[in-house]
């Protein structure tokens, strides 16, 4: 018995067939080399001397590292920076490529090198985003160094995010590199087999999502790149941002301020270390620091 399909039928077959394979060809284009080229960021370091150059600055022998997060650049940190800069401090921002290799070699091949040929005396000090998170704590597990104070990591994806085994990211592996994909939630990925921190560190996370496809994928509350509720660093200080996504807490002038906020408090406050697995903050007086547009 034969079929018989109307031409109007037949018409919308044919459509659907056509669609389809400019879609599977639109993916395998993105896969192999345009979407690795509009997501590449060139490697790149750059130093800002300090600001206050006089004998009162408090602050000249401190350094600040910025570190971005993936398929990033510069100017997410520029807002922090800038801050620093006016502080006194010599702060250096790293840009680096995500989309080529691993966080291990990400690690050793750009954050290495410039972490040091910083002097030892030098007080160092991290801040850090997103992917970026990783890449530090990788960089700080393989090595030991002199004067390291205080590390801040904002948005972490500390136990991976569903993002990274999504169908669709699947579909365009090789654009996206391989060290988005190690942002897994699966138990045995890079991101949770990570050792503790053993240095005083604080985590911000924020809890608004400005991307409603991303948070159909995400299980749970999300900033629109990383689940809230993995998020949290063992040994690390922790505090919920509200209103903020993954982007815009890199300007929530609030949030800038609570960097500064962190980084004085190591001689003015005490802490006091309860039985839960998170450090929690006793205030004994006001921050000295201040904030400026």
């Amino acid at each position: 018995m034969r079929l018989k399909f109307s031409n109007r039928l037949k018409k919308n077959i044919i459509k659907l067939i056509q669609c389809l394979l400019v879609l599977i060809i639109s993916i395998e284009i993105l896969n192999y080399g345009i979407l690795r080229r509009i997501l590449f960021a060139k490697y790149d370091v750059k130093k800002y001397e300090n600001s206050q150059k006089d004998n009162k600055n408090k602050n000249k022998n401190k350094v600040m590292i910025l570190v971005h997060g993936v398929y990033r650049n510069h100017d997410d940190l520029k807002k922090i920076g800038e801050l620093y800069i006016r502080e006194g401090y010599e702060v250096i921002s790293i840009q680096y490529p995500s989309t080529i290799d691993n966080i291990e070699e990400i690690s050793r091949k750009y954050i290495e090198p410039v972490i040091k040929s910083i002097p030892k005396d030098k007080e160092k000090y991290f801040i850090t985003h997103s992917m970026g998170t990783l890449v530090i704590r990788e960089f700080l597990i393989k090595n030991k160094i002199e004067n390291l104070k205080n590390v801040i990591f904002i948005s972490p994806p500390t136990h991976g995010t569903d993002l990274a085994d999504s169908f669709l990211a699947q579909a365009i592996k090789y654009g996206l590199g391989k060290a988005f994909f190690e942002l897994s939630m699966k138990e045995n990925s890079f991101a949770n087999t990570l050792a503790a921190p053993n240095y005083k560190c604080k985590v911000f996370m924020g809890n608004k999502s400005n991307n409603y496809f991303y948070s159909m994928i995400i299980k749970g509350q999300d900033d629109g790149m990383v689940p809230v509720a993995t998020a949290k660093i063992e040994n690390c200080e922790y505090e919920l941002i509200n209103g903020d996504t993954h982007k815009s807490i890199l300007v929530d002038k609030g949030v800038i301020y609570k960097t500064k906020e962190f980084i004085d408090k190591t001689k003015d406050w005490k802490y006091w270390h309860s039985n839960k697995k998170y450090d929690i903050l006793i205030y004994t007086k006001k921050a000295l620091c201040s904030f400026q547009d």
